[in-house]
């Protein structure tokens, strides 16, 4: 005996019930495979929820649920849209944000997916029937498959959500990294996994994107790798370069001090250098130099330059002599590099600097709290023109007088001025009677430390006298 409210009346294949079979009036249950799930429910009691296509003439899938009802069986269906469409939203939204759902149900003969999650499998996604779990895998990369089915035994047995990222696509065709987010309901009576649904998510362009950012982040390290190596092998060559020659002694005459500044932070050797040296005669050499460019051609420029400069020094000749001699090196060398020059030699015993300058600032000279800048003419700059000349000017020193040299990279500079030396002169005037080291590091302060974009040097030298030892 069998009772059918209206709905069941209306959707039959006729009005009429009574006398009729089950499966004549829903053959859709048996060739789905239904029919046999409600045998059992009424053999052993045990209730069956699932997924009918066509059981009611309609294309669309119906819900179908068999329970125990006191000596029979209750079934229970209605048409509806998969559970995952109806859990995803419109299909518009899947497809904008990749994402796909699914959902599977003890006693369901496959798994639900919506149309999107079908398209990110590779699957038909005109299909509306479940798919079998070996469907599904054989779209997973064979070396994710096995995470795969780990994730899925754990959701089985009890555990409550899981997240994995792994490979698939048609055989042959694009490959998509997918995520998927799943969650387990279980039976709160015993505890056995009663559904599992969850979402498939196209990853595959954050996941690219992230294997990029790591490469460029990979990239980067090495550079900063690679730039702080040559940070420090460009210090070390620049520290050698301007070392004295071995075995040279440092002139007692003068009391002296010498600073090079790099520009900024940058891992580049520049052409700017100085040079103290003692003579045989008790003179004493001092020069400050800048060649044109940087880079390992500059600094060998400037190597040049500056040890030819001390050969220069033992012939004899003046400041002025020196410099023309190293313009017709420059000149007669053809490398199309130019350099600016100070070049002087200062007595101790007749208490005078006699100096010249090639395309150079004169030197300053600091006396009793004022610094100013030595009167006198200045040539051209080395290697510019052969015919050049460079005089010579002398300028008379007294007992704790302070000469002033640098190069213009320490006034040249894009934020505080045009080169004019008013701002490093008023700096040397208040460092009078110091410490002629800490002399230049206050000076090179007041100018605002080295040059962003530019190296510079710095070089002081001072006659010893009555007032500057009172001074100390």
């Amino acid at each position: 005996m069998g009772f059918a409210n209206a709905a069941a009346g209306r959707e039959a294949a006729t009005g009429r019930l009574v006398g009729r079979r089950l499966s004549e009036l829903h053959p859709g249950l048996v060739t789905a495979g239904a029919f046999g799930r409600i045998l059992d429910t009424a053999a052993t009691g045990v209730g069956y929820e699932g997924r009918v296509e066509g059981l009611t003439g309609s294309a669309a899938p119906t819900a179908l649920r068999a329970a125990p009802f006191l000596d029979g069986v209750l079934l229970t269906w209605r048409p509806r849209e998969g559970a995952a469409e109806h859990a995803a939203g419109p299909g518009g939204a899947q497809r904008l944000a990749g994402l796909g759902c699914f959902a599977w149900s003890a006693g369901s003969p496959g798994i639900d997916l919506s149309e999107e999650a079908r398209h990110l499998l590779g699957l038909d996604p005109g299909r509306t029937d479940p798919a079998t779990p070996a469907e599904v895998l054989a779209r997973v990369n064979p070396a994710d498959r096995s995470a795969v089915r780990l994730l899925a035994r754990r959701l089985l047995a009890g555990r409550r959500t899981g997240a994995l990222e792994f490979d698939a696509g048609p055989v042959g065709g694009p490959v998509r990294t997918l995520r998927v987010t799943a969650e387990a309901a279980s039976d709160p009576a015993d505890g056995r996994p009663r559904a599992v649904r969850g979402v498939l998510q196209d990853v595959t362009q954050w996941h690219r994107t992230e294997q990029a950012l790591t490469g460029v982040r990979a990239r980067l390290a090495e550079q900063r790798r690679r730039s702080a190596a040559q940070h420090r092998t460009t210090r070390a060559l620049q520290n050698a370069l301007m070392a004295p020659p071995a075995g040279s002694e440092p002139p007692a005459a003068v009391d002296h001090a010498g600073r090079y500044l790099p520009a900024g932070d940058r891992p580049r050797i520049g052409g700017d250098w100085y040079d103290v040296a003692g003579l045989p005669d008790g003179r004493v050499l001092l020069a400050v130099g800048d060649v044109n460019g940087h880079g390992l051609p500059a600094a060998v420029a400037m190597a040049e330059l500056r040890h030819a400069l001390r050969g220069l020094c033992y012939t004899g000749d003046g400041p002025g002599g020196m410099l023309g001699r190293l313009n017709a090196m420059l000149c007669h060398q053809g490398g199309h590099r130019i350099a600016s020059v100070l070049c002087g030699l200062v007595d101790p015993a007749a208490r005078t600097l006699v100096w010249s300058a090639a395309g150079h600032s004169p030197p300053a000279v600091i006396r009793d709290a004022d610094a100013a800048l030595a009167e006198g003419p200045t040539g051209t700059v080395l290697g510019a023109l052969p015919e050049s000349r460079y005089p010579d000017t002398e300028l008379p020193l007294r007992s704790g007088d302070t000469v002033l040299l640098w190069t213009d990279g320490l006034l040249n500079r894009r934020d505080t001025g045009n080169g004019r030396p008013d701002r490093l002169l008023r700096a040397a005037a208040e460092c009078d009677r110091t410490d002629l080291a800490k002399c230049l590091a206050h000076v090179a302060a007041r100018l605002g430390g080295p040059n962003p974009a530019d190296d510079s040097c710095l070089l002081a030298a001072r006659l010893p006298g009555r007032s500057w030892l009172q001074g100390r």
